[in-house]
Formats: C-alpha cells, structure tokens, sequence
C-alpha cells in the first residue's frame, strides 16, 4: 500500500466520522471566585477540593469525553491590560503561556481542549492540583481583579476527538482570548 493511499483512507475516515448525526452537549458554569479559597496544599486534596466540589461537580456529564472549554470575562469593566500585568508577575513555572500578540479587547480569557478528563484540566487551571502541567492558575492570581467568571464547555461524543485541535484553534482565532498559545 502506498502512503498516499494511507492518507487517503484515513482522510475518508474522518470525513465518514463528521457525517454522522452528532450530538454535542454545551452549558456554562458562572464561576465565583469570592467563594473558592486560595488552595492550601498543606491539606489534603479532598479538603483542599472541598469548595470546588460544585464546580467538578457540573461537569460529570463530560467525563471521559472530549471537551472544548473556554473562560469568559463578565465583567465588561475589568482593565485587560491589569489582568495580562498580574498574570505576568505570578511567579510559577506551570502557567499557560501569554500570546505573542495580545487583544486587550477580547473579553476571553483561554480557549482550551480536553480529550478525557476536564475536570482534571479544571482542577490545574484554577491552582487546585500540585503538577508540572501547565494552567491558568486562576485562585493564584485572578481573585483580586475577576470577581466571576464563565466557563463555556462543548462536551462530544468520543469518536469526534480528534476534531479537538481543529475546534480549539478555530475559537481560538474567533475569541482572541488573552491568554494562550495558539
């Protein structure tokens, strides 16, 4: 077999795999941060999670499926330019990377995937689990200039996870959010 007949066949794989009749739930978690502490990494996770518990808590529906997230500013009175100086100076080596060229305009925050464990991501983007991975880490540096924000979660069936990439990099280029690689 050739590789272009490879290509070809998984080309036509995907192509079969989006025709399908598809349901994607989507809902939003209004998230307060005037009720969610400053992680305490000297107890355990299950005490350190326990205010956080609702949130994880809404996104049972997506576990184990692919997730397109992303955290919308709701406060149109927030200084964007304040948010992008604080988040520079948190002093962490785990924080998502700032943009190259950033949008002060733009009323979003991150765009982001999850192919199976969102409330995993959740946890590392609001400074809740002790990891190497890269995140937001709102609670660490956020509360004093967002009093809420929005999470908007796409959840799919599994078989379109390999769509992820396409779907993030697409809100990425229509939400232009502050934070964020792409």
């Amino acid at each position: 077999m050739e590789y272009n007949d490879i290509l070809k066949e998984a080309n036509i794989e995907a192509l079969e795999a989006m025709k399908l009749p598809k349901k994607q739930d989507y809902f939003e978690i209004v998230i307060d941060f005037k009720k969610l502490p400053k992680p305490d990494f000297s107890v355990s996770e299950n005490i350190r999670l326990k205010e956080f518990a609702p949130i994880l808590k809404g996104l049972e529906l997506c576990k184990n499926k692919p997730c397109l997230y992303f955290f919308e500013i709701t406060n149109t009175s927030i200084n964007t330019k304040e948010i992008i100086k604080t988040y520079q100076y948190l002093n962490v080596e785990n924080k998502a990377a700032l943009r190259k060229s950033i949008n002060f305009d733009s009323k979003y925050l991150y765009v982001g995937k999850s192919q199976k464990n969102i409330q995993h991501r959740m946890k590392v983007h609001f400074g809740y689990k002790n990891t190497t991975e890269n995140g937001l880490q709102l609670l660490h540096w956020a509360k004093p200039l967002l009093t809420e924000i929005m999470l908007h979660v796409y959840c799919f069936d599994e078989t379109l996870g390999f769509l992820l990439p396409l779907y993030e990099k697409k809100f990425d280029n229509q939400l232009k959010p502050l934070i964020g690689y792409l």
